[in-house]
């Protein structure tokens, strides 16, 4: 994933850097594939770091390289033919041999002279270990939920609010998680504080209303 602003000077130095760092490990038969996710969604300025890596991830969740778009003439400073590196013109199945990690690179210069060059490489559970994370989350455990307001009345307001909010809740282990999360980190703590502890919507709901009591 290359930083590629599309600027003349700018993307040739650049591949030619690729190709004196990765092109010894590549061939005309097995290229190095380079893109950016400029081409798709534009300069994203100061996030274009993040941006690649998003791209990347994906790329690699859905095992597929994604084509560059708007790409009709190549850069006449890049003398592609004569290096094994290849532009992503069309999209790229992304296949492993003997079910290694797909692993990539991520470019992103910043104006001011921040300049940097990550590697990243798919996570593929070890054997057994997917079993075993499905069996923790069918063990439910109890989840904590705390709620914190500046006053007394505030307080009940709002937990009358997280009591109709637990009532039509679905009951998906998901869902609960998110809900204490949000609760417990995303908001400010104040003065005046309740919790509730439960596996489910239901379990929570039933000690939250006893704990009001």
């Amino acid at each position: 994933e290359t930083h590629g602003t599309g600027t003349p000077l700018g993307d040739a130095i650049e591949v030619d850097a690729l190709n004196q760092v990765y092109g010894g490990s590549h061939t005309e038969e097995n290229p190095l594939v380079i893109g950016s996710v400029k081409t798709n969604i534009g300069h994203t300025n100061e996030a274009a770091g993040l941006a690649g890596m998003a791209k990347v991830i994906l790329a690699m969740q859905h095992k597929y390289i994604p084509k560059n778009l708007h790409f009709n003439t190549l850069n006449p400073e890049i003398d592609i033919h004569s290096i094994p590196i290849q532009i992503a013109t069309k999209t790229i199945p992304w296949e492993t041999q003997d079910n290694k990690p797909r692993i990539a690179q991520v470019s992103s210069f910043g104006l001011q002279g921040s300049i940097v060059h990550i590697i990243l490489q798919e996570y593929i559970p070890e054997n057994g270990k997917e079993e075993d994370v499905k069996k923790s989350k069918d063990s439910k455990e109890d989840h904590i939920l705390t709620i914190s307001a500046k006053t007394p009345a505030a307080l009940n307001e709002l937990c009358e609010s997280y009591l109709n909010f637990l009532e039509g809740m679905e009951d998906n282990e998901e869902n609960i998680e998110d809900l204490c999360y949000t609760s417990n980190v995303g908001r400010q703590h104040f003065d005046y504080r309740i919790s509730a502890i439960g596996k489910n919507a239901h379990e929570l709901y039933n000690d939250l209303e006893k704990r009001m009591e």
